[in-house]
């Protein structure tokens, strides 16, 4: 990239975040001079009326559902954001003689058109619940009819430190491979004050993002329409993503995930 190609690129995105169009990130505030910690600084205008769950500690086994925030503008003049709930997600582990299995559910509507994803995940039982199998299906409905041509399917596994998904070639990892729904657990029941652990993501179980991060955060103080609430952030960061932040309470629940455009509110645990 040239010197004029990297200040024009920049000259656009300054445009279009003046434009209210970027989110903007080390600048939000809650209110007229309440500053929002930049963890959630994407979603201030959802807090105003989100709740806090009931909170437990997760056991072996569980059923999380969430909402699925969208951002969609920011006013740069208050710095308050507009969102929307785009979708839900619903995370259920189970016990298995084969290990850990996770079933997600995920349906989001952009612009009409509902897109959803169902998948199976068995994991290694280890410490980042390692994962070892996965089947995901996909499909797509416009005013509420299958849209033709848009139902995919992949499958996968990981044996001896080898993924491989479909067709493609087989990839050599070096370390557990999680995705980002897998990875909760770990952040729910494991993680600590002192917390800093490596591994590979497998983002949406079909995009291989290698070399991620997590680690802890500290604590922040986030505004709710129940009043401010204190939760333990983890901040993972590493190739291929915008920085994602959990968000968890004494119990270790997590309560909210944010990752520039799309965040997770919790609804409900059982």
């Amino acid at each position: 990239m040239t010197r004029r190609e990297f200040l024009e690129i920049g000259a656009m995105a300054a445009a279009l975040a003046g434009a209210g169009r970027l989110p903007l990130l080390g600048q939000g505030v809650v209110g007229a001079a309440t500053p929002a910690p930049v963890c959630v600084q994407p979603i201030v205008g959802y807090l105003t009326r989100f709740s806090p769950t009931v909170s437990r500690r997760l056991g072996e086994e569980y059923r999380l559902v969430y909402d699925i925030i969208h951002w969609n503008r920011t006013d740069p003049r208050t710095w308050q954001t507009t969102n929307d709930v785009a979708g839900t997600l619903e995370i259920a582990r189970t016990l298995s003689p084969n290990g850990p299995k996770y079933r997600i559910a995920q349906e989001t509507t952009y612009i009409g058109v509902t897109n959803r994803l169902a998948a199976t995940v068995t994991c290694d039982d280890n410490n980042l619940n390692s994962i070892r199998q996965w089947h995901v299906g996909w499909s797509a409905l416009a005013d509420g009819k299958p849209i033709a041509d848009m139902h995919l399917s992949d499958r996968g596994s990981v044996r001896n430190g080898v993924l491989r998904m479909g067709r493609r070639r087989a990839v050599q990892l070096g370390q557990a491979l999680a995705s980002q729904w897998t990875l909760l657990d770990f952040v729910g029941r494991r993680a600590r004050g002192d917390t800093g652990v490596t591994f590979d993501l497998l983002e949406d179980l079909s995009l291989l993002k290698e070399g991620q991060h997590l680690v802890a955060a500290g604590l922040v103080r986030i505004p709710c329409a129940s009043g401010p609430l204190t939760l333990r952030s983890f901040l993972q960061t590493g190739e291929g993503i915008h920085p994602r932040h959990y968000l968890v309470d004494d119990n270790g629940l997590p309560q909210v995930v944010t990752a520039s455009m799309v965040s997770w509110a919790l609804q409900s645990v059982e």
